[in-house]
């Protein structure tokens, strides 16, 4: 489910759903009163459970924010159909809720679908609401369900419009985040990651940066020209992709330098790796200088990064096309700045 991207996927935070389903919460014993109702109180104890473990799953991070979302989302596309089945009420109010819950349900659920199939996803929610309109209206209120309809084809409207103007969004962001010459992810979607670590107090492994610098780089863009430096550093960029796992991260920092985060790699594993990513890049013709740094509590980006960038300095002063490791609290079995 977190593998899906979505609207929301990166920009809401556990403490931002958190507070979501904390005012879901409060709110259902007003909706029990509102409704009175032995359907609504005997699967209060039962919606308010599953709330109260989401918001667990958030607050110790077991549960990601967007399945949190669509947790709720579910309970709630689940919760309007129950009580269309089972409370009576005006046709006014039926309409009204019928209006109300396609609304925000249609929009809550563009936000959090699969960036693939959110429209599908969203246009489901406003059938399912209008067939339950029409299930409580007809055959006594024909006039009322056309009116509610109408109301929910505009919606329905307005979620295309937001779905491409979304779409287009998305795709000027990911453009922005994408180095044009290697597609690898550039300095500013990296910064962004690592601030993100940065500020994590989850208790998991800390990640680890390393840095590589191509050796001579120069000397081959003035002897063979830009067009081989080029594509010099596309099969660069390919082979660091080649020996890292699915969930780090390898982007091009900037000129000939190569900056990849590794997710939950302590220095001796991020050693190993730093050695297969440079032996990938000689199989391809071209060295690098690599300086692995694993961050340290409390410690900001900046320094994260010149504590890397001196162990790849480090290296280059050794002589070129080999790994250092910068110091932490226990050293470890590499070159050690």
């Amino acid at each position: 489910m977190e593998g899906s991207s979505s609207l929301l996927s990166g920009r809401v935070t556990r403490q931002t759903m958190s507070w979501l389903v904390g005012i879901v919460l409060l709110a259902m014993p007003l909706e029990s009163q509102a409704h009175d109702h032995w359907g609504v109180l005997a699967t209060w104890p039962v919606r308010a459970a599953v709330l109260l473990a989401v918001l667990y799953g958030l607050r110790s991070e077991r549960l990601p924010p967007i399945v949190a979302g669509r947790v709720v989302l579910a309970q709630g596309v689940l919760s309007a159909v129950a009580w269309s089945l089972l409370l009576e009420s005006s046709p006014d109010r039926i309409a009204l809720e019928t209006v109300a819950y396609g609304t925000i349900l249609s929009i809550f659920t563009l936000l959090l679908a699969p960036s693939e199939r959110r429209r599908a996803w969203s246009y489901v929610v406003l059938a399912i609401m209008l067939v339950l309109g029409a299930f409580r209206l007809l055959p006594d209120d024909p006039v009322l369900l056309w009116q509610t309809a109408v109301i929910l084809v505009v919606h329905g409207a307005g979620v295309a419009v937001l779905d491409v103007h979304a779409n287009r969004a998305e795709a000027f962001g990911v453009m922005a985040g994408i180095d044009s010459l290697t597609g690898l992810s550039n300095r500013r979607t990296i910064l962004s990651r690592l601030d993100a670590f940065a500020e994590s107090k989850d208790g998991r492994p800390h990640p680890t940066l390393v840095l590589l610098d191509l050796d001579h780089f120069k000397a081959l863009n003035d002897s063979l020209g830009h067009a081989a430096g080029d594509d010099a550093l596309v099969r660069a960029a390919r082979a660091l992709e080649a020996n890292v796992r699915p969930d780090d991260l390898v982007s091009r920092w900037g000129g000939e330098e190569f900056l990849v985060l590794l997710e939950g790699a302590d220095p001796r594993a991020a050693w190993d790796v730093a050695e297969r990513m440079r032996m990938g890049l000689s199989a391809t013709g071209v060295t690098a200088s690599i300086g692995v740094a694993t961050i340290e509590s409390d410690e900001s980006v900046t320094s994260w990064i010149g504590r890397a960038d001196a162990a790849m300095y480090e290296a280059k002063r050794a002589g070129r096309n080999r790994t250092c490791v910068h110091r932490t609290a226990t050293p470890e079995p590499a070159d050690v700045v």
